[in-house]
């Protein structure tokens, strides 16, 4: 993200530098160079409000909830917990170097009194993760999971239960 935002700060300093110092030769060409700049000056001023400043300054806490190694120990699953105005739930699998975000959660009330209960389990073959998070208002638990045979999410709760029943055998349900 703060990539992005230098990115941007470059781009807008070439605009700048190309409307005072260069100038155009037509005014609708003035026009259109400031507008361009107004434009993303604003975009990175937003984006500096909504990213950069709540992660540095207005209390955003990740905190690792759960660090799981897969069975065929190639990977591990991080499941982490994002404390600020609200809580998310981020998964996270990190394999060699390299390390991708997987899943970001919606938002949740930020009650800490409440026990989400959340959890992550690798299948027996390593192929696939699942996520639980119980809500506390619900019959089940809500569920994600990721396929890493078919490199994709699992559409729905019914076909990740029959997924894991089909890759665990040996293993209890989930």
């Amino acid at each position: 993200m703060l990539i992005l935002g230098l990115t941007q700060l470059l781009v807008l300093i070439l605009f700048l530098w190309l409307v005072v110092l260069k100038g155009y030769k037509t005014k609708a060409g003035r026009i259109a160079l400031r507008s361009i700049f107004v434009f993303l000056l604003l975009f990175f001023v937003w984006e500096f409000v909504t990213v950069i400043l709540p992660r540095k300054f207005m209390g955003i806490t990740p905190d690792v909830s759960r660090r799981l190694m897969s069975p065929d120990r190639t990977k591990t699953a991080i499941l982490i917990r994002r404390h600020g105005f609200d809580i998310n739930f981020v998964v996270e699998v990190k394999s060699g170097s390299k390390k991708k975000r997987l899943f970001f959660s919606h938002d949740y009330h930020p009650d800490l009194t409440i026990n989400r209960n959340e959890n992550i389990e690798w299948s027996a073959d390593s192929s696939f993760l699942v996520l639980t998070i119980q809500e506390p208002d619900a019959n089940e638990p809500f569920m994600w999971a990721y396929d890493f045979k078919e490199k994709k999410e699992l559409p729905n709760i019914q076909v990740i239960k029959s997924l894991w029943k089909e890759r665990n055998k040996d293993k209890e349900h989930i």
